[in-house]
């Protein structure tokens, strides 16, 4: 299995984006940060997932 590495530059992207969306919806916030997490962890499983 594949281990999924995030880039300084990819973290700090992913905390942005959270915190942008964090201004106007908390919990919407939280719900895509999972949701990025996830899609990302299921990638080390099936690498070729969406294509």
């Amino acid at each position: 299995m594949m281990e999924i590495f995030w880039t300084m530059l990819a973290s700090q992207d992913r905390k942005h984006i959270r915190e942008y969306i964090a201004e106007q919806n908390l919990m919407a916030a939280i719900e895509l940060d999972e949701r990025i997490g996830y899609s990302a962890s299921s990638l080390a499983g099936q690498p070729y997932k969406g294509r």
